[in-house]
């Protein structure tokens, strides 16, 4: 049986990497993309479904990492958001191992990257999970006992996160936040800089004019 391709199916994908044209082999490379693809998407829905977060989970997440850098966004709007979505539940787990969120960070990271392939229509993610994430790694309360360890890094990954998920935080977040983080602008008060960061890394500060009133305004 013929296997069906993106092309054939008529969808439309995200983003390849033209310079795969240019390749000895590059007959070779669409139904390779086509299978790793789908074993992707039914081997990590399968180790979700389950529960499975090591290794399943990790592998797989692993291998999306892996096909990102082979083949580029070789996929459509839909499985990019779906990837999105899921990664984000992902990253944003209680109790999730300090490696495993950073590496679904940076998987999350990558697939963000290209701005002009989703916008805010498709896809609004919110930030109070993402905030929590932060406020336990980075402020975190029992790391100086020894109780829990961070790499190093894992700090300025989550800062890049933040910063790559804030243009998809819906309209109300800004009300929010402010909310959240205006009771401790007080001079006198040692809070008042780690409010100050806050409203730094997660206010959106890139809105449509039709959102400034719920915005900066």
């Amino acid at each position: 049986m013929e296997e069906d391709t993106p092309e054939k199916e008529g969808l439309v994908l995200q983003k390849e990497i033209v310079y795969n044209a240019l390749l000895p082999y590059a007959d070779r490379l669409e139904p390779e993309a086509n299978q790793l693809l789908a074993d992707i998407k039914a081997n990590l829905s399968r180790a979700v479904l389950v529960r499975e977060l090591w290794p399943g989970t990790a592998f797989w997440c692993r291998k999306l990492f892996s096909f990102l850098k082979l083949y580029g966004r070789r996929f459509s709007k839909d499985d990019h958001i779906l990837f999105v979505k899921l990664l984000y539940e992902l990253v944003t787990l209680p109790n999730l191992e300090p490696f495993m969120t950073q590496s679904y960070a940076r998987l999350l990271i990558l697939l963000l990257k290209k701005k002009e392939l989703l916008s805010r229509d498709d896809l609004q993610l919110p930030w109070r999970p993402l905030y929590d994430l932060y406020e336990r790694v980075v402020y975190s309360k029992t790391e100086h006992l020894g109780l829990v360890w961070f790499p190093n890094s894992l700090d300025h990954i989550l800062k890049a996160l933040v910063k790559s998920c804030r243009l998809y935080f819906p309209a109300s977040s800004t009300q929010e936040m402010l909310d959240e983080w205006r009771p401790q602008l007080c001079v006198f008060d040692v809070a008042m800089q780690k409010a100050i960061s806050n409203m730094e890394l997660f206010l959106p500060t890139i809105t449509p004019v039709a959102e400034h009133s719920q915005g900066w305004k």
